[in-house]
C-alpha cells in the first residue's frame, strides 16, 4: 500500500471540505517532530476518525519513534480524545508499534547511565529551588506506601557515608523522622 499517497489524499479531502461540523481536531500536516510548524498552512481540521487514520498512515510510512508515540497517543483517553472508541485490534497495533519503537531506541529509564557531567547539570538545575507545600505534599503522597527494596536501602545508606550535613539539615531530617513516626503511630491507632 502507498501510505504517502493515502495520507496525501486524506489531507487533500480535508482541505477541500473546509470546516468540520461537530467534533473536530487540529492536525499538523507536516508533524512538528519533522519540522512542521503551527502556521495555518500546516494545520487542517479532521474528524476524530480521520485524525486517527492520519497518524496510523504517518507511522506506516515513516516507522519512527515519534510517529509511534503519536499514533499510540491517539488511543489514550483524555481531554482531546474523549468519547472515542477504538477496536481492540487498533489499540493492540498501536501499543505494539510503540513498544517496538521503544526497544529499537533502547529507551529504558532503569538502564540509563548518565555521565557525571549530565548528573551535575541536573543537580545544579534543582539546587536552590523551593517546592511549594502543595507540591511537597503531592510528592509525599505519591511515595507513601511504596516498597523500597533492600538493594535500594543499601545504596541510600552508602550514599550518606562520609557526607557532612549542616545543623539545619540534621534538624530537618530529625523533624521529618519524628513526623513520620507520629503519623505511623496515629495510623496504627485507627
Amino acid at each position: 500500500m502507498d501510505y504517502k499517497r493515502q495520507y496525501d489524499l486524506l489531507i487533500e479531502k480535508a482541505r477541500q471540505r473546509g470546516t468540520v461540523e461537530g467534533y473536530k481536531e487540529k492536525h499538523h500536516i507536516i508533524p512538528k517532530c519533522m519540522g512542521g510548524s503551527n502556521k495555518k498552512e500546516n494545520l487542517v481540521e479532521l474528524t476524530a476518525r480521520e485524525h486517527y487514520v492520519a497518524h496510523r498512515l504517518l507511522y506506516a510510512q515513516y516507522r519512527t519513534r515519534q510517529m509511534a508515540q503519536a499514533w499510540n497517543g491517539m488511543c489514550r483517553a483524555g481531554k482531546h480524545h474523549a468519547g472515542r472508541i477504538f477496536s481492540n485490534r487498533q489499540y493492540e497495533r498501536a501499543r505494539i508499534a510503540f513498544s517496538e519503537s521503544q526497544k529499537k531506541y533502547k529507551v529504558r529509564t532503569t538502564s540509563v547511565k548518565w555521565s557525571e557531567e549530565h548528573r551535575k547539570k541536573l543537580r545544579d538545575a534543582q539546587t536552590g529551588k523551593k517546592l511549594s507545600d502543595e507540591t511537597r505534599k503531592k510528592i509525599g503522597l505519591a511515595h507513601k506506601g511504596k516498597y523500597v527494596g533492600e538493594q535500594t536501602r543499601k545504596k541510600m545508606s552508602e550514599w550518606q557515608i562520609g557526607r557532612v550535613f549542616s545543623e539545619e539539615t540534621k534538624r530537618k531530617i530529625s523533624e521529618a523522622k519524628k513526623r513520620k513516626l507520629k503519623e505511623s503511630l496515629n495510623d496504627a491507632d485507627i
